[in-house]
């Protein structure tokens, strides 16, 4: 697994529970086997290294879109070349990935922090003025 220099720890798809992770992920890769995603992840990932170091580059500088679309596209190449060609190929990849860089954009930067705060206090889920008459009324306890 190649995480040197990518990231501090695990791979993070939510902040939310076990269950809403796999609501995720099953919405964006369906059926799929999550070890066969990670394996994919790690695999580009360790070609990515792989191009940084053989070009002078930081890893974090390299596009992980950009890497994942060079092998999609070398992968029919890769599959058809011959044994003699296949270095040669893989040197050819290596440096198409270390060619997409991602833009520097020093003044870009989000808080870690949530939007939403959350208080003692019940959503309104009904119209305000009804909710004030069941109120006044004594009827509805859920806003006490």
């Amino acid at each position: 697994m190649a995480q040197g220099g990518f990231g501090d720890g695990p791979i993070k798809l939510n902040g939310g529970g076990e269950h809403r992770t796999k609501d995720i992920v099953d919405s964006y890769y369906g059926n799929q086997d999550i070890s066969f995603i990670f394996s994919a992840y790690n695999l580009i990932r360790t070609v990515m290294a792989q191009a940084a170091r053989r070009h002078d580059r930081e890893p974090r500088a390299l596009s992980f879109k950009g890497a994942l679309q060079i092998l999609a596209a070398f992968a029919p190449h890769l599959q058809r070349a011959r044994r003699d060609a296949w270095l040669d190929l893989v040197e050819r990849i290596l440096a198409a990935v270390a060619q997409h860089r991602v833009a520097d954009r020093p003044d870009r930067y989000e808080p870690r922090a949530r939007k939403r705060r959350y208080d003692n206090f019940m959503h309104l889920r009904r119209p305000r003025a009804e909710a004030k008459a069941l109120l006044l009324k004594g009827v509805c306890e859920e806003f006490k």
